[in-house]
């Protein structure tokens, strides 16, 4: 039977939520546009939680969908040591890569990638060490 314990390598860093207009809840220059995602952003804290507010930049957006069914918890983004080692880990409980690992307009010097499963939905890996 597979395990879906992914570990303690495998730290909380954010949770990506849909909101309907970026513009209007942080200031401008706290907004990242990242048009290999296809998406506005930007992080704000909630106590000892951050949230990366989403919002599509058009109908091409891969959030668009999930957003006009009123989805607003987007995905879990998970920071890992080694994003290699951790997508296999993911694999071997069942996720499907969705994504190769890229370079994160986000976070400079670090890499995504992302991961689906039936049960768990999406997630984001985030490597903090880029080889």
């Amino acid at each position: 039977m597979p395990t879906h314990d992914l570990g303690y390598e495998f730290r909380l860093h954010h949770i990506g939520v849909y909101v309907e207009n970026l513009f209007d809840l942080v200031p401008t220059d706290g907004i990242i546009k990242d048009s290999g995602q296809g998406v506005y952003l930007s992080f704000v804290k909630f106590g000892d939680s951050t949230l990366e507010l989403l919002e599509p930049i058009d109908k091409k957006s891969p959030i668009f969908a999930a957003a006009s069914k009123g989805q607003k918890i987007l995905h879990l983004c998970y920071e890992v040591d080694d994003i290699h080692i951790a997508i296999q880990t993911c694999i071997e409980s069942e996720f499907f890569l969705l994504r190769n690992p890229v370079r994160a307009v986000a976070f400079p010097g670090k890499e995504i990638a992302w991961l689906f499963h039936k049960n768990f939905g999406l997630i984001e890996l985030l490597g903090i060490n880029v080889k």
